[in-house]
C-alpha cells in the first residue's frame, strides 16, 4: 500500500509530446514514432487504374501527382515471393532502403480487388514507383545470393563433385578457391 499523500501514478510528471503519447515531463520520445502516411487523396484522377507492363507481366497502376505507382502486393506475388520469406520481409527491406510506399485510398483498394490484383478480403494496399520497385527487386535478388566457390555444386556438373565432397575438399585444401557471388540456386 502506498504511503498516504502519495499516488502510485503521478500524472503531474507526465507531459504530452504528441497526441496520445505521454512522456516524462513532456520530453520528446527517445525513439521516433512510426506514423503511417495518409492515404492517397480520393479523386477521380488518382483512382484511374491502368494495367501496365512490368518485367513482362501486367500489373495494376495509378498515377498520383504525375507519378506512376504500381500495386506492391501484386508485384510481390508476381516477382518477389519466390525470393523472400513474405510481404512482411518486403516491408522490412523497404524501411532499410528508406523507400516509403504510398497508402491506397478506399476506392483504389476496391478497384484493385475487382481486378484481382489483391485478395478479396484485403482492405488496405500500398503502391510503389517503378524506380523504387527496381531498387527493391535488385535488393531481393542480390540478398538471395550466396558466396560460393567457383565450382558447380550439382553431382551432375563437369567436376562430378557433390556438395559434401566440395566441403571436404575445402577443409583439406591449403589453397582456397576463388570466391564469386552466385545468384539463386546453383
Amino acid at each position: 500500500m502506498a504511503p498516504s499523500g502519495q499516488n502510485l501514478f503521478r500524472s503531474e510528471l507526465l507531459g504530452t509530446s504528441s497526441p496520445g503519447i505521454l512522456t516524462p515531463t513532456g520530453a520528446l520520445p527517445s525513439k521516433p514514432v512510426y506514423l503511417t502516411p495518409s492515404p492517397v487523396e480520393n479523386t477521380p484522377q488518382n483512382n484511374e487504374c491502368k494495367m501496365v507492363e512490368l518485367r513482362g507481366a501486367k500489373v495494376a497502376s495509378f498515377t498520383v501527382d504525375g507519378c506512376e505507382l504500381i500495386c506492391l502486393p501484386q508485384a510481390f506475388d508476381l516477382f518477389l515471393k519466390h525470393l523472400v520469406g513474405g510481404l512482411h520481409t518486403v516491408y522490412t527491406k523497404l524501411k532499410r532502403l528508406e523507400i516509403t510506399p504510398v497508402v491506397c485510398n478506399v476506392e483504389q483498394v476496391r478497384i484493385l480487388r475487382g481486378l484481382g490484383a489483391i485478395q478479396p478480403g484485403v482492405n488496405r494496399c500500398k503502391l510503389i514507383s517503378r524506380k523504387d520497385f527496381e531498387t527493391l527487386y535488385n535488393d531481393c535478388t542480390n540478398a538471395s545470393g550466396l558466396i560460393l566457390p567457383q565450382i558447380k555444386l550439382s553431382p551432375n556438373a563437369n567436376t562430378g563433385m557433390s556438395f559434401l565432397s566440395l566441403i571436404q575438399t575445402l577443409r583439406n585444401n591449403e589453397e582456397r578457391p576463388q570466391w564469386v557471388f552466385v545468384r539463386g540456386s546453383a
